[in-house]
């Protein structure tokens, strides 16, 4: 029989372990995440981690400005008004890829509250965000914008560096 200090360590050491997730996505989809990954050497785990939490920012923005658009967009109000389809840019596909990714706790914990609110379970929520995340960084390397890789690269080394060499009178 356990403890009460065992029981509290080992609840202290659950709230710290990571949450798997396992995530489905269409063929188009995945091919498109892992060949991001891939060309800019960004690690799979990395790119769903990062990707999601920076929009659990763009929502904390969306509830603290009270707009409500990104969250908004969960609720299915097509009984209330006339929506247009949206135009995916691919026929939907069976989500037959199968992906599994570990997520921090705050994260998860996060996105357990926001789908504690949103008609969506947890794994949804992930794989939409992880979609239209790729979908959107595509859209910006069309247009030459780079400046998503800032939420998957780390550059720190290279501009200590470079600044080193400034600092040392070397250019």
């Amino acid at each position: 029989m356990m403890g009460q200090n065992e029981i509290e360590n080992s609840n202290v050491l659950a709230s710290t372990e990571n949450k798997r997730y396992k995530l489905h996505f269409d063929q188009v989809i995945s091919e498109k995440i892992q060949d991001f990954c891939r060309i800019f050497k960004v690690k799979l785990n990395k790119f769903i981690v990062n990707s999601v939490g920076c929009y659990l920012y763009d929502i904390e923005d969306d509830i603290y400005s009270k707009e409500y658009d990104l969250i908004g967009r969960y609720f299915d109000v097509s009984k209330l008004v006339t929506i247009k389809p949206v135009d995916d840019n691919h026929e939907t596909t069976e989500k037959n890829i199968t992906i599994e990714t570990d997520i921090p706790p705050l994260i998860s914990k996060a996105i357990k509250h926001i789908c504690d609110e949103i008609p969506l379970v947890q794994e949804e929520f992930i794989e939409d965000t992880v979609s239209w995340t790729i979908k959107d960084v595509l859209n910006k390397i069309k247009e030459d914008d780079y400046r998503f890789l800032g939420k998957y690269k780390d550059f720190s080394k290279i501009s200590k560096t470079i600044d080193q060499i400034y600092e040392e009178g070397l250019v």
